[in-house]
């Protein structure tokens, strides 16, 4: 069943896709297919690192021998890939309790764009300095993506509930324009993930709404209103035209980016708060509730396989390559899954929750952290936070 899926409807590779190095962002590309056809070799090592002194929620980023993590305790860290070891440290501006958990975007030339819940955008040099940052009306959760020609930085807000396109190279009007929901009714929390044909963004607002915005000028083109009203859900893959989205109405969506018309929903028997990955014709997604990973057929959104060993939530948002799905859990592992059966590979245990998504490198190797709860039941505001470089050839 998996085979005859696969072979009818074979994605179309956008030509920036193809151009793309490593894991530089939420996603990989813009369109957040969240896909890598690498394969790890057992030379390449593991390592741990603990430095960071709060949470480590943000997936990171890999560009240029370096990993980018955001922490909670308002550090962007970059690392060594190979080894591990801390090149620099930035500091955000200002106070905050959750610090940096907006997943970073690294550009061609290895400077960095995020957001901080100090409601600050950031762009910071390869070597840690700061070149410029911009003030908004609300902290910043979301990650940050660059788009496929490297001239907009998008990255939406929190309270105000916006949506911020602005000019990866300093100008004296950072910012492009804005678009917004209504405020303190919604934070625009999911990655802004773009259609490289339409050059439509498509976004989920904690409102319930899900947004189609015109890349050129912010405009508003399309709204559609899942059932989970006033609550929000996860960010969009986009294949061929179609945005596979998450929500907390427990369903995936599949809406023509153009119009925003529903072609299809599947049920995940629980919130999803991650957002979906797609290759070769098939969607990927996770549900917390139902503590299960979803394989989904995307073309007619029948179920072509579903895995559901994690014996807790699953926020982890998964990752591809050729032959595996990685996503994480909040008990503590991130799996390992035979993309084609469905059936489980290998777990790795970690520190605590793995909120984040895998970056795969070129190289094959996984690049994840894991955190402490952030939920208001069981926060601590100094949490747990460890990053890891996976080898999978090493546990298979």
């Amino acid at each position: 069943m998996y085979s005859v899926v696969a072979v009818a409807a074979l994605s179309l590779v956008h030509n920036a896709a193809a151009q793309v190095v490593d894991w530089p962002q939420f996603g990989r590309t813009p369109t957040f297919q969240s896909f890598n056809d690498a394969t790890a070799s057992p030379a390449h090592k593991e390592w741990e690192f603990s430095g960071a002194k709060n949470r480590l929620v943000a997936s990171p980023a890999v560009f240029g021998g370096r990993v980018y993590l955001g922490s909670d305790d308002g550090h962007v860290y970059c690392l060594n890939q190979s080894t591990g070891e801390q090149l620099w440290a930035f500091k955000i501006l200002g106070e905050s309790e959750n610090g940096v958990r907006s997943s970073p975007a690294v550009a061609k030339d290895g400077s960095v764009f995020f957001g901080g819940y100090d409601k600050n955008i950031y762009h910071v040099s390869r070597e840690g300095a700061l070149l410029w940052s911009v003030t908004t009306k609300g902290p910043i959760y979301g990650p940050a993506t660059i788009t496929a020609d490297g001239n907009t930085v998008l990255i939406g807000t929190e309270e105000e509930n916006c949506l911020y396109a602005l000019h990866t190279e300093k100008q004296q009007n950072q910012v492009k324009w804005t678009a917004c929901g209504k405020r303190f009714n919604g934070a625009m929390n999911s990655g802004p993930a773009v259609d490289p044909d339409s050059d439509i963004i498509v976004m989920n607002n904690y409102d319930g709404i899900i947004r189609g915005i015109q890349l050129s000028d912010g405009k508003i083109v399309w709204e559609y209103q899942t059932a989970a009203s006033n609550s929000g859900g996860g960010s969009a893959s986009i294949a061929n035209g179609i945005a596979y989205i998450g929500s907390w109405d427990k369903y995936v969506h599949a809406l023509e980016v153009k119009t925003g018309r529903e072609l299809w929903k599947f049920d995940t028997n629980g919130v999803v708060e991650s957002h979906t990955a797609y290759h070769n014709g098939v969607v990927y997604a996770t549900s917390e509730d139902s503590h299960s990973l979803f394989a989904i057929n995307a073309t007619t959104g029948a179920e072509i396989w579903t895995f559901s060993d994690p014996a807790q939530e699953v926020n982890g948002s998964p990752s591809l390559t050729e032959k595996f799905v990685f996503f994480g859990a909040n008990d503590k592992y991130l799996y390992a899954v035979d993309r084609s059966s469905g059936k489980e590979v290998f777990k790795f245990e970690t520190c605590a929750n793995v909120f984040s998504s895998p970056a795969i490198a070129d190289n094959g190797m996984l690049y994840f952290t894991c955190n402490s709860g952030t939920a208001a039941d069981s926060f601590d505001p100094v949490g747990t936070g460890k990053a890891y470089a996976l080898n999978p050839a090493l546990h298979i």
